[in-house]
């Protein structure tokens, strides 16, 4: 009896067409999360292929500036570096990156506790800055470098980086130092001249503005270099009252009809002295906001008192 009723229980008893909507539903449910994880999967590697393709970009742009540009996270490690940083600092990027500058010692001449120091400083401000440094370089010469950098924030929350770059200022240097060694040849020339130059610059409104003088100007006008270029009127002042519109005349026609200054003789007053002074231009040329230029010199020709006069 109870055999009978067991096979009559499974005969009839087991749903099946239940049993396989459920595999059946299991297996779709199954199949979904496979897919869906196929597409997870396909999109996080097409993100990370943007973000290769953004970050290799990004270096592109950055190693086609001709200026070293550095970026430094809030422990002062490397984040970025450029094709110009390595030239200029002499180092390899893959031996910088993710190290502090305490860490690669590689800005020789420099004290690199001290600069570390700063950036961190720099870093906790949120400020800028600009620097400059003396570099050692491998033929015992020294490059001089200028750094502006700039600390800032990636986003709210977000720790604080350090933006740098740097330019080699060294040919500049080099050519302020070479003009500056001019300029004191030539005033030691001038100095030891019986006669002084000047240079003169005249606007279209008829000011007048000496932008150079040097040598005897104390025995022509009584008047230093530094005076005379402060102010062109102390000159002006001193020439007899008869001799002022000439020269006046003079200087406007320079100026206007873009001649040379012809030699002119003029009497001035120092003191209870006259001194005839000879007074010549050279060639006028334009300068900035429509001002013509030119170069002359004094000399004093004669010199009598004023009674005598």
């Amino acid at each position: 009896m109870s055999r009978l009723l067991a096979s009559y229980a499974y005969a009839s008893g087991v749903p099946w067409l239940l049993v396989l909507i459920g595999l059946a539903a299991a297996a779709t449910i199954v199949l979904a999360l496979v897919l869906a994880l196929r597409r997870a999967s396909r999109s996080q590697a097409i993100a990370e292929r943007k973000l290769q393709v953004q970050d290799l970009y990004h270096q592109a742009l950055l190693d086609n500036i001709p200026y070293p540009v550095f970026v430094k996270d809030a422990e002062g490690r490397y984040l970025v570096a450029n094709r110009a940083y390595e030239r200029v600092f002499c180092c390899q990027r893959s031996a910088v990156l993710g190290h502090t500058l305490v860490e690669t010692q590689h800005v020789r001449g420099a004290n690199a506790e001290v600069l570390h120091a700063a950036d961190l400083r720099l870093l906790s401000s949120a400020g800028h800055e600009h620097r400059e440094l003396v570099l050692a370089t491998d033929e015992e010469e020294t490059r001089d470098v200028l750094l502006w950098l700039q600390s800032f924030s990636p986003g709210e929350g977000q720790l604080a980086r350090l933006l740098g770059t740097a330019v080699d200022v060294t040919e500049l240097r080099e050519a302020e130092a070479r003009a500056l060694a001019s300029e004191k040849r030539l005033t030691d020339i001038t100095r030891t001249m019986p006669s002084a130059v000047f240079q003169i610059r005249v606007w279209p409104d008829g000011r007048r503005e000496f932008t150079y003088a040097a040598g005897d100007t104390i025995g022509t006008f009584g008047l230093s270099p530094e005076q005379l270029m402060a102010d062109e009127s102390l000159a002006f002042s001193r020439i007899h009252h008869e001799d002022r519109d000439l020269t006046a005349r003079m200087v406007a026609r320079a100026a206007s009809e873009m001649r040379a200054m012809p030699a002119f003789d003029v009497r001035v007053q120092i003191e209870g002295e006259v001194r005839w002074i000879q007074t010549q231009g050279g060639q006028p040329k334009l300068a900035d906001g429509g001002a013509v230029e030119w170069s002359g010199y004094w000399i004093v020709v004669e010199t009598r008192s004023a009674f005598e006069q």
